[in-house]
């Protein structure tokens, strides 16, 4: 029987684990409502194209179960969350906090945010090939093109989101 202050405050190995997994499944719903949505699939909650194939061929519920799984979760929040833990648990204990060189510091930092944007523009791909393997696009050259393009939407969907998720992340962990 889990009571909520043992969720909350305890700090038993299972109770952290529920912590963090009820964190990241409840940022990953409010990112596809708070960003995914309405940029993507309902610009000005209005459908962008009301000819959108995804939309007629699955109705609103299953395609923001999609959208929700592959578009918010896999192409977005894998990425988010593969960060805040390299930030929290990896480059604060052992860099800035034993205060090393602030030039180090900061370079690892930028290399960690650049290896991120790269990271972050490849699990974009996760959404072309699940249109890839739903039939909405079958042309190998589309995919080559699509992937050359996922820079672009990497940083829009992060540079957006990402401040928010760190800092509901930090000040969870350091408050």
């Amino acid at each position: 029987n889990m009571q909520w202050h043992d969720i909350i405050f305890s700090d038993q190995r299972r109770y952290r684990l529920a912590r963090h997994i009820g964190f990241w499944l409840v940022w990953c719903l409010a990112y596809n409502i708070l960003f995914h949505l309405p940029t993507h699939l309902f610009r000005g909650w209005g459908p962008i194209n009301p000819n959108n194939k995804s939309l007629a061929a699955w109705g609103l519920p299953l395609l923001f179960i999609r959208s929700l799984i592959v578009n918010s979760f896999l192409a977005t929040v894998v990425p988010q969350i593969a960060l805040t833990y390299v930030l929290i648990y990896w480059l604060l204990p052992n860099y800035f906090y034993k205060r090393k060189n602030p030039f180090l510091v900061g370079s690892i930092t930028v290399s960690v945010l650049i290896i991120f944007y790269f990271v972050a523009a490849a699990y974009k791909y996760f959404s072309v090939i699940a249109n890839h393997l739903d039939g909405f696009t079958r042309n190998p050259n589309l995919l080559d093109w699509s992937f050359e393009l996922n820079l672009g939407p990497a940083v829009r969907d992060h540079v957006s989101s990402l401040p928010i998720v760190l800092g509901f992340a930090f000040m969870i962990k350091f408050v």
